[in-house]
């Protein structure tokens, strides 16, 4: 009797002693065929982390928001005869007053100061409709060197109009009619004039 139980009592002592992790490693079976799986700690990967992204990704690029820039704006003013062009916002070289604007309104006057001051302009052509040009419309343009006015039915150039023009080459004049206000042209010492002998008369007492 006292033999059986030193057995039985050496049986549960290596029972007892045999480690638990042999069924704690996954997709081992615990008795009993219940089948465990470890998802504590999240699988390991071999991408390597670069500056740019995970190796085997395209490298990415910081686009530059495209440049919408400011949009120009020509201010036009209804007059008796037309619309007169009061001012523009735009950076061009070359400037045109046109002869009409939307519902076939004439551009019958250059307002005055339209273009004072503006260091841009380079070339300007007034259109076929003119019929005035404001006081100091083009004064102090200094980048100024050519100016063509389409118009046969201009009649006034007032005072200052190209006052200050110092680069100021040529002037091409195609009306016949016109009267000119004071110093219209002082200052604009290279100027050359195409036009009428009666108008180079007219603009000569003018300067």
């Amino acid at each position: 009797m006292k033999k059986k139980i030193t057995i039985l009592m050496m049986v549960l002592i290596f029972v007892m002693s045999t480690p638990i992790t042999t069924f704690a490693k996954g997709k081992e079976k615990y008795p009993g065929s219940t089948t465990y799986t470890d998802n504590s700690t999240p699988p390991k990967t071999n991408k390597k982390k670069t500056k740019n992204g995970p190796q085997g990704n395209p490298p990415t690029k910081k686009g530059k928001a495209p440049n919408s820039g400011t949009p120009e704006v020509t201010i036009y003013k209804k007059n008796k005869s037309g619309v007169t062009y009061v001012k523009t916002t735009s950076k061009k070289k070359k400037i045109n007053i046109p002869d009409k604007v939307a519902k076939n309104y004439k551009v019958t006057v250059v307002g005055d100061n339209a273009l004072k001051n503006n260091k841009k302009v380079t070339e300007v052509t007034i259109g076929n409709n003119v019929k005035t040009i404001g006081k100091s419309a083009f004064e102090n343009d200094t980048k100024l060197k050519k100016v063509t006015i389409k118009s046969t039915k201009l009649t006034k150039v007032k005072d200052k109009a190209f006052k200050g023009d110092k680069n100021l080459k040529k002037v091409t004049i195609k009306s016949k009619k016109v009267t000119f206000g004071k110093k219209v042209f002082n200052g604009c010492k290279k100027v050359t004039f195409v036009a009428t002998n009666k108008v180079k008369k007219l603009i000569k007492k003018a300067k």
